[in-house]
């Protein structure tokens, strides 16, 4: 940076139509003199969808929301149990959030092999 003062760089990302209020917001926040806006061509969103899978605790049955996300030929590559649900069973069965997340995911990538295997068509 000039006269070997420090310099920071703050990366953004909003809507194209927000683009300039935010780049207004930062330099009012931060006093710069000036902002590059450089636009992103191309973003690939995942197709997504949600399970809800069922837990056992000591007696007790718990609905856990999880998202799986695949790739348009039903190949799936990620389950994600939502962490706020997660978070209440968590509360409610008096285990570890991590606990929670680890059981609601993996009952879910059973559920989804079980899926597959009784769909010959399916890539997952």
């Amino acid at each position: 940076m000039k006269k070997s003062r420090p310099g920071h760089l703050v990366k953004v990302i909003c809507k194209p139509e927000d683009a300039d209020r935010v780049a207004r917001r930062l330099a009012v926040e931060t006093g710069t003199l000036g902002i590059r806006e450089g636009g992103a061509s191309h973003r690939w969103i995942a197709e997504r969808s949600f399970e809800t899978v069922e837990l056992a605790v000591d007696g007790e049955t718990y609905e856990v929301p999880v998202k799986v996300a695949g790739d348009g030929d039903g190949t799936v590559y990620d389950v994600s149990a939502e962490y706020d649900d997660a978070a209440a069973v968590a509360r409610a069965a008096g285990l570890p959030v991590r606990e929670v997340l680890r059981r609601a995911e993996a009952a879910a990538s059973d559920l989804l092999d079980a899926d597959a295997a009784t769909d010959p068509d399916d890539e997952r």
